[in-house]
């Protein structure tokens, strides 16, 4: 899908340094920043950028990126509606460039999986795909 080098989350460290990479400027977490988190801390450089749109279980241990002055953010869609800020129309382009950007094929699904039938045999297959944590792109069940 465009990307330089691909990495398996499990061995983020290693499969960077297979690829000369010991360290990147930037980290976006789709996944379970808990589960990645001193790993995570270890291969950003120094004034890097993480970023997560999961929640934290835990609480972060944010004095890791302390000595390397990395900014970490959240990033949550509903924030600006939810409180409405003062940016609040930014969602509205933002959502807008998006479509723009999947109409013209810069940006592409990651569906893989399609299971037609609002079944429970259909929710439990799609729960047990999700997870096994072996599933990749996104599973949809439709009615």
């Amino acid at each position: 899908m465009g990307a330089d080098f691909v990495v398996n989350h499990r061995n983020l460290k290693e499969d960077l340094g297979k690829m000369g990479h010991s360290q990147v400027n930037y980290i976006l977490d789709f996944v379970h920043i808990n589960a990645y988190w001193e790993t995570v801390a270890d291969i950003i450089k120094p004034q890097g950028h993480i970023v997560s749109i999961t929640g934290s279980s835990d609480p972060l241990n944010l004095s890791l990126l302390k000595v390397k002055s990395v900014t970490f953010s959240w990033e949550l869609m509903y924030t600006r509606s939810m409180f409405t800020t003062d940016d609040i129309d930014r969602q509205h382009e933002i959502l807008n460039d998006i479509a723009r950007l999947m109409d013209d094929g810069t940006l592409k699904t990651t569906l893989t999986t399609t299971l037609t039938g609002f079944t429970v045999e259909d929710m439990k297959k799609a729960h047990e795909m999700q997870e096994s944590g072996k599933t990749i792109g996104k599973t949809v069940v439709l009615f």
